[in-house]
């Protein structure tokens, strides 16, 4: 049991460290760079969200981390949304990406940000 938990925790720290990195792509003032994270996020929107029972065992301290990373990437993609320098492209992946679905856990980020 130890092993799986040491597992999910590394696997979900992974991802959050990912998340991070696209962030901060997102959040770039080179246009292909937003682009390329972008669709990389818009090809599979689903799987920023694992299900709950994906995270558990893995840490309370870690999955926060984790949701608290994917809302401020959501966060920077909303803000992308509104900015009036963004391109259609950019729209267009952003919308793909924001349709995807959340959990329980996201309600009180989703309340905040609307």
């Amino acid at each position: 049991l130890k092993d799986e938990m040491d597992r999910r925790a590394r696997a979900v720290a992974l991802g959050r460290n990912a998340l991070s990195c696209l962030a901060a792509a997102v959040s770039s003032s080179v246009a292909t760079l937003r682009l390329a994270a972008l669709s990389v996020l818009a090809r599979r929107p689903a799987v920023l969200r694992p299900e709950p029972s994906e995270l558990h065992g893995c840490g309370h301290d870690i999955e926060t981390s984790f949701t608290e990373t994917l809302h401020a990437l959501l966060t920077r993609l909303a803000g992308l949304l509104a900015s009036p320098s963004r391109l259609t492209a950019e729209e267009d992946l952003v919308l793909r990406v924001l349709s995807m679905p959340l959990a329980a856990i996201d309600m009180p980020w989703l309340e905040r940000t609307r």
